[in-house]
């Protein structure tokens, strides 16, 4: 009894044509993802406002009020002392966060082996107008979402960090007790 593939014709498709070979390539699809990053970056920093859209949490960061930790406010003032110009900080935070896709989709190729879907999921993080918007205001959303995607890109390509709490003994010995073997 023929299989699936047989059945619908797809067994005599040619696995192994040049667009096939192209459309698998990692080379295509961090191409596209990385044109569309330095576009967003170019925008950004072209396009943008002079100054970051300004939210009511937004003063509390800038004066570096008690209440919130010292990590954004010290950013915010070290790039405006830096450059003297408040856009600094729209063109920082589009900047990490079109890095920290690139990079989430290279850990997520090494992790299935799979330009396309990587690929996919980098243009769908880029082109979702509201992670790439939070840029453009002082508050920590945009920072915070970078590092939450370098986060998981690390998790993702198996870093020596992760290997290294994968391997430790409380977790390798919890994971043997529940083994079938014992």
């Amino acid at each position: 009894m023929p299989g699936a593939w047989e059945r619908v014709g797809a067994a005599a498709w040619p696995r192994a044509s040049p667009l096939w070979t192209v459309m698998r390539h990692p080379a295509l699809w961090f191409s596209l993802s990385g044109a569309f990053a330095v576009y967003l970056c170019a925008l950004y920093s072209l396009g943008a406002p002079p100054l970051p859209l300004i939210y009511p949490d937004s003063t509390t960061y800038w004066r570096a009020h008690s209440i919130v930790p010292l990590g954004y406010p010290a950013v915010v003032h070290a790039l405006y002392g830096a450059t003297g110009t408040l856009k600094s900080i729209i063109v920082f935070q589009i900047v990490a966060f079109g890095a920290s896709v690139l990079t989430l989709q290279a850990g997520v190729n090494a992790l299935t082996r799979n330009a396309p879907l990587a690929g996919i999921l980098a243009l769908l993080l880029l082109g979702y107008h509201g992670l790439p918007f939070n840029s453009l205001i002082l508050l920590t959303e945009a920072p915070f979402t970078a590092v939450l995607l370098l986060h998981v890109a690390s998790a993702a390509s198996g870093s020596p960090a992760t290997r290294a709490v994968s391997a430790s003994p409380h977790i390798a010995g919890s994971t043997r007790s529940t083994s079938p073997d014992g």
